[in-house]
């Protein structure tokens, strides 16, 4: 099993309690289960007993899909115990013993058949092909489908800096979806055919506006034995490196740190000092900065896998701003999606791009 590669992770998560009060699903569920401690006891008797416990136990597999992976409990970890790292391994176990789900395998298989998280809104940039590109512009599906305003406002600053940008818009998964739930074989496939389009444009530099696609070609790619042979930056660093005429913001903004960017890559200096350098003052969100406020970025599909507490989710960071009117920033197009799009009251939210291309000198 892969858990094996994980056993000290569930002997010391099994008996701790100290990040009970951060892990993303236990702050809505309230469920001891959801904890880290929880999951590792779960795998734990799986670890004694084997794969038949959950064949015994369905709602353990279940448990494992609630997890909201932002990996918070792990940055936050005083030994870093990979926590997230074994619910993955766990999820490969399951899905290589033919024992997931009902509605994940729905949901891989509709990934594996190019599904996009919605149908590409006809506001989004489509795809280019520029002669001597500066860059690649990857546009991920929360974007494409919900959120076209993204790539239309980091095109934007792109213009104002410049930039000659070629724009790639991939048809269906890259393979970050599909590895989060636990089809590696699958997701290395996906990961392969896109690298091919990356190194057949021959375009050094990529940049995306989606964490979790950042995460797949940074993180995952080269662990999967895919290689790229090409730079990848999130936009929160790559639009921080160009010198753009930029006006005074003035005006106050809370930033929601994403999953992928703080907690797997320790990015949460840039975002902030981009939103500075535009003339922000920034506020400190929530009442707890070690909590995740990605709304199950990490998980990725969360949205589609698990509505309802995606919904609690939402409802709770809402719950937590000091007034209605405040105006949030995230790095995530996800994340403005579930903020923007699902639920009410309706919450002012802007994209990092948004954010400074708002402040562009006219």
């Amino acid at each position: 099993m892969h858990l094996d590669s994980f056993l000290s992770v569930i002997n010391a998560c099994r008996f701790c309690f100290m990040c009970r009060h951060i892990d993303t699903t236990a702050c809505v569920s309230y469920k001891e289960s959801d904890i880290p401690r929880g999951r590792a006891l779960i795998l734990d008797r799986v670890r004694m007993n084997g794969m038949a416990e959950f064949e015994r136990h369905p709602d353990f597999a279940a448990t494992l899909y609630d997890c909201a992976l932002s990996a918070a409990c792990r940055y936050h970890c005083v030994s870093n115990y990979d926590e997230a790292g074994l619910v993955l391994a766990a999820r490969r176990d399951l899905v290589e013993a033919k024992m997931v789900p009902a509605d994940v395998a729905a949901l891989a298989g509709k990934l594996q058949q190019g599904a996009m998280p919605g149908p590409i809104s006809p506001d989004c940039p489509a795809p280019t092909t520029v002669a001597n590109a500066d860059i690649a512009y990857l546009i991920d599906g929360y974007t494409a489908a919900y959120q076209p305003e993204v790539a239309v406002a980091f095109l934007k600053i792109a213009a104002a800096a410049g930039l000659k940008v070629q724009v790639v818009r991939p048809e269906g998964c890259i393979g970050k979806a599909l590895l989060t739930l636990g089809y590696q074989a699958a997701a290395k496939e996906a990961a392969a055919a896109f690298a091919q389009t990356v190194r057949e444009s021959g375009i050094a530099t990529w940049v995306t506006s989606s964490p979790a696609a950042y995460d797949a070609l940074v993180r995952d790619y080269p662990e999967l034995g895919v290689e790229l042979g090409v730079k990848v930056e999130h936009t929160s660093t790559y639009l921080l490196g160009l010198k753009l005429p930029l006006a005074a913001a003035n005006q106050t903004v809370y930033y929601l740190d994403s999953d992928f960017l703080r907690n797997y890559h320790d990015l949460t200096v840039p975002p902030r000092d981009l939103l500075a350098a535009c003339g922000y003052t920034l506020r400190p969100f929530g009442t707890n900065p070690e909590e995740s406020y990605g709304l199950g970025e990490g998980a990725v599909v969360f949205d589609l896998l698990r509505p309802g507490l995606t919904g609690k989710l939402r409802d709770r960071l809402v719950g937590l701003m000091d007034t209605p009117d405040d105006l949030l920033v995230t790095a995530s197009p996800y994340t403005k999606y579930v903020l923007a799009k699902l639920g009410t009251p309706a919450v002012r939210v802007l994209s990092l791009e948004e954010a400074v291309a708002g402040q562009l000198a006219r």
